[in-house]
């Protein structure tokens, strides 16, 4: 068996593993690349790919926090304010409120 690295012409990684060559087709565009080399860019790629989840969290954070504050503008309780905007603390990793 062998394994082929490669990256395709729109930059995602791949791994084939087959008996030989022969029977392996690189997509149109794309390239051959070292075992090393498929590593550091699937690291950077992961690497990219937390930040964006991190910055959408944050992003949730910022717009649910707004809304709380506008819903405990008007009078609300906490609690009841957090049920109204869909506050989850176990989702944001931060520790429920007091109600």
């Amino acid at each position: 068996m062998i394994d082929i690295y490669y990256r395709r012409a729109d930059g995602a990684l791949g791994h084939w593993q087959g008996p030989d060559e022969a029977v392996f087709t690189l997509p149109d565009g794309g390239e051959i690349i070292t075992r090393g080399q498929y590593d550091a860019a699937a690291a950077e790629l992961a690497a990219a790919h937390e930040q964006y989840l991190a910055d959408l969290r944050q992003a949730d954070r910022e717009r649910l926090q707004a809304d709380l504050n506008a819903v405990r503008a008007l009078g609300v309780p906490e609690a009841t304010a957090r049920r109204l905007v869909g506050w989850n603390a176990e989702q944001l990793g931060e520790p429920e409120a007091a109600a």
